[in-house]
């Protein structure tokens, strides 16, 4: 892709929300910048606000993708496993949405979906999204990575169904 060279670092995530966090999303974002902006799943943090299409519609607050998604995880707050499965497929997915494709959640259409499929079993380049096994740096270093590697099936499949839940609330919630 032509967004980010190869071997571009993505961690960094903590320090560079500041500086990202009252930016318009752009397609040629830096992982460190798109990371930063799912520091914002943290509780309290503030996120990007972006005008959504039907707001009056909408049966919950937010007006931006990872709102979004902090509003679908707080429903699963009493299970701390299940929160951290979650959240982990919603942050691969915002940043391969941002890096990859360039797209928020309203723009996915049916072939990105699966081009994302795709990348779950083989990310590439792994430099930009493979940490190497056994490492598990923190968010807020410049080694952080989403994926140790590629997933497989049953991670793929996990992966999937778990999406499919949080667009399947997002819908019901008029996002």
């Amino acid at each position: 892709p032509a967004c980010l060279p190869a071997g571009r670092p993505l961690g960094g995530a903590l320090s560079s929300f500041d500086a990202t966090v009252n930016a318009p999303l752009l397609p040629d974002l830096s992982f460190s910048q798109a990371a930063g902006e799912l520091a914002c799943l943290q509780e309290g943090a503030q996120c990007v606000d972006v005008q959504h299409a039907d707001a009056g519609l909408m049966a919950i607050h937010a007006r931006d993708d990872v709102s979004a998604v902090r509003a679908w995880l707080a429903r699963h707050a009493d299970s701390p496993a299940t929160w951290s499965a979650y959240r982990k497929e919603a942050e691969r997915l915002l940043l391969w949405c941002r890096l990859e494709r360039g797209l928020r959640f309203g723009e996915l259409k049916h072939e990105d979906c699966l081009a994302y499929a795709s990348f779950l079993a083989d990310p590439q380049p792994v430099d930009r999204w493979c940490v190497g096994r056994g490492a598990r740096p923190p968010r807020s270093h410049p080694a952080w990575r989403p994926f140790v590697g590629p997933l497989s099936s049953s991670s793929q499949r996990q992966a999937l169904t778990i999406l499919r839940g949080l667009f399947n609330w997002l819908v019901q919630a008029g996002y």
